[in-house]
C-alpha cells in the first residue's frame, strides 16, 4: 500500500516498542536517526511492493564488511516489522519481551562471526531477506488453502521440522562431502538455496538453516555451539548461548515457546524422525536438568531415554529392522533392545560415564513399554 503518515506512525510505534528495543543497534542504538532512516526506507520499499529488492550484494565472497552487516540486519528487521504490522501470520510478536525478541531482531544474533576483518556466516549464507519473506508468505498462503496452516508459533516450528523430514533431509556424509562441486563461501558456508537443494546437513548446519528458515515467519530462534570439554566459550557473538553443548553438539532454542532442540540432528535422527516433531522439542526444565552443566553421558542417556520411550509409544515404523517396533515385538526382540540400549549406544565410552553403566530403562519401565506396545498392536 502507499506510504503515508498513518503507516509511518504504526511503524514508529513498533520501533519505539519492544521490537525496536530488541534491535540492539550499536550505541544508544535503537533511536539512532541514521539507522532508523535506513530502516524506514526499507519499510517503504516493502509497503510499496518492492520486497524482492531487499537483498544484499556483498563486496567480498567470504563475508560482510561492518556496514554491510548492519544493512542486512536492518533489512531483516524491516521484513519482521512488515510481517508484524500487516498481520501476515496469526501470531503477533510486538508484545513479546525484549529478551525473547532478541534472537530474532538483535544486531548480535544474525548468524555471523568475526574473522579476518569480515563478518562471516555460520554455515548458511543468506543475504536475501526480502525473497525469504515473500517465500514464507506464499508458503503460509498455500498451507492455508490446504487447511493445515499452523495456528501459532509452536505449530509453525513443528511444521517446519516435519517439512524438512518430508523433504528427505538427512545427515551429510563425511565432512561436507555432499557439497562438493557447489560454491563455498569459505569454511563450510553454503547458500541457503544450496542447502535446500542438497538436503544434507550436520547439527551445526541444520541449526543455522532452521533459524534462517523460521526467521521470515517471525519465529524467534537461536543456536548454541559446543567447543569441546574445557574450551572457552566465545563472548563476542550473542548467538552463542550461555548453555553451550560442551561436547561439541549444537542446539536450537525457541524462547517464545519455551522449547529447545537439544541436538539439531534431532530433525532427522533415526529414532525421532518417525514420530511427531513435538517429541523432539525439549522443555526448558528438561534442558536445565539434562543439559546445563551435565556430562555428555548424562545428556546422551537422557536423550536416549526420551527418544526410545516415544518411539515405542508412537510405534515408529523405521524401515530398518533394528529400529522397527512392530518387527522387534513380533520377533521377541523388543525387550532385548530396550534392555541393551546402554550397550548398543556405547554409553560406557562417553565422558562422565560411571564405572558400571546401568540400563537406560528400569525393569518396571521395560514392562510398561512392552505392555503399551502389545496394546497398540492389538
Amino acid at each position: 500500500m502507499p506510504w503515508n503518515a498513518a503507516v509511518d506512525s504504526e511503524y514508529q510505534e513498533l520501533i519505539e516498542g519492544n521490537m525496536g528495543q530488541a534491535l540492539d543497534l550499536q550505541g544508544p542504538a535503537w533511536i539512532h536517526p541514521t539507522y532508523i532512516a535506513i530502516l524506514k526506507g526499507y519499510l517503504q520499499q516493502l509497503e510499496t511492493g518492492s520486497a524482492m529488492t531487499l537483498a544484499l550484494e556483498p563486496t567480498h565472497p567470504e563475508g560482510l564488511l561492518g556496514h554491510e552487516r548492519m544493512l542486512l540486519h536492518l533489512m531483516r528487521a524491516a521484513c519482521s516489522m512488515y510481517v508484524e504490522r500487516n498481520h501476515v501470520f496469526p501470531w503477533q510478536i510486538r508484545d513479546k519481551t525484549v529478551e525473547h525478541l532478541r534472537p530474532l531482531l538483535s544486531y548480535h544474533y544474525q548468524g555471523l562471526r568475526p574473522g579476518a576483518g569480515l563478518q562471516r556466516f555460520h554455515h548458511v549464507w543468506d543475504t536475501k531477506p526480502g525473497e525469504r519473506m515473500v517465500q514464507s508468505i506464499l508458503a503460509y498462503a498455500f498451507m492455508s488453502f490446504g487447511g493445515d496452516a499452523p495456528a501459532d508459533e509452536f505449530a509453525m516450528v513443528e511444521h517446519a521440522i516435519q517439512n524438512l523430514r518430508d523433504q528427505g533431509f538427512r545427515h551429510m556424509a563425511g565432512h561436507y562431502d555432499d557439497y562438493r562441486g557447489y560454491p563455498n563461501h569459505t569454511g563450510g558456508v553454503w547458500d541457503f538455496e544450496v542447502v535446500a537443494e542438497v538436503k544434507r546437513t550436520g547439527c551445526h548446519m541444520m541449526a543455522d538453516f532452521l533459524v534462517c528458515l523460521l526467521r521470515p515467519f517471525n519465529i524467534s530462534a537461536h543456536y548454541g555451539r559446543g567447543f569441546g570439554v574445557g574450551a572457552p566459550q566465545p563472548v563476542d557473538d550473542a548467538a552463542y548461548d550461555a548453555k553451550v553443548h560442551h561436547h561439541g553438539h549444537c542446539f536450537v532454542h525457541f524462547p517464545t515457546i519455551s522449547r529447545w532442540l537439544s541436538h539439531a540432528d534431532d530433525v532427522y535422527t533415526t529414532l525421532l524422525r518417525y514420530i511427531p516433531p513435538y517429541y523432539a522439542l525439549r522443555t526448558t526444565s528438561w534442558m536445565s536438568q539434562h543439559h546445563a552443566g551435565a556430562t555428555e553421558y548424562e545428556w546422551y542417556r537422557a536423550d536416549l531415554h526420551d527418544s526410545y520411550w516415544w518411539w515405542c509409544i508412537m510405534l515408529a515404523d523405521h524401515p530398518a529392522e533394528a529400529y522397527n517396533v512392530r518387527w522387534l515385538y513380533e520377533h521377541a526382540l523388543l525387550r532385548e533392545q530396550l534392555e541393551n540400549v546402554h550397550i548398543d549406544n556405547r554409553l560406557a565410552e562417553l565422558p562422565g560415564a560411571p564405572a558400571v553403566v546401568p540400563p537406560v530403562f528400569s525393569e518396571a519401565e521395560v514392562e510398561q513399554m512392552m505392555t503399551w506396545v502389545a496394546f497398540k498392536l492389538g
